[in-house]
């Protein structure tokens, strides 16, 4: 990845450009073979390296394998992880802040006191996910999955969604509703 950072001009290509399509494919080819620890590294790099920031991603993280990947307490800000598969992830206490996960899978994911606000998460899957704690103030979860997501303490202030979703999700005590409403 060096290489195509530093000898190829990653960050000065365009998208479809074939430096893009390689860093891209390699980045898939690196998370399917390592361990959880080791796709946080993978993931820190590439977010350090602004190699995935929403505003211009140089490297698509659509279907890439983070299964599981420990990304507990790690600071995300504005990434773009579009359509990733995060499911069973440990994002725990991570910043999220006006990230993009639309259509990610974060089927069985922990989500405790990450700070989600401002994220796009629309049309991901969140079913099973724990979101005890987190902040999803302004969230969009438009046609997100929230069937068994446990949100206990968790802050919907201003987030978009629908009445249906919530009943999906299993709603605990001292949830903050969209309408600054409490659930005790």
């Amino acid at each position: 990845m060096g290489r195509l950072l530093l000898d190829e001009n990653l960050r000065s290509s365009e998208e479809g450009d074939e430096v893009r399509t390689l860093a891209e494919v390699r980045t898939s080819a690196v998370l399917l073979r390592v361990d959880a620890t080791r796709k946080r590294s993978v993931m820190l790099f590439l977010y350090k390296s602004k190699l995935i920031q929403k505003d211009q991603p140089f490297v698509r993280l659509v279907d890439a394998d983070l299964t599981g990947a420990n990304l507990a307490d790690a600071e995300l800000t504005d990434a773009d992880l579009t359509g990733a598969k995060l499911q069973d992830a440990s994002l725990t206490g991570s910043d999220l802040l006006s990230a993009d996960l639309t259509g990610a899978d974060l089927g069985n994911a922990f989500l405790t006191r990450a700070r989600l606000v401002n994220v796009k998460l629309d049309e991901a899957d969140l079913s099973d996910a724990f979101l005890l704690g987190a902040d999803l103030e302004r969230a969009s979860l438009v046609e997100a999955d929230l069937s068994d997501a446990l949100l206990l303490e968790t802050n919907l202030r201003g987030a978009t969604l629908t009445d249906e979703q919530l009943d999906a999700a299993n709603l605990q005590q001292d949830v903050t509703l969209p309408d600054g409403s409490k659930r005790d």
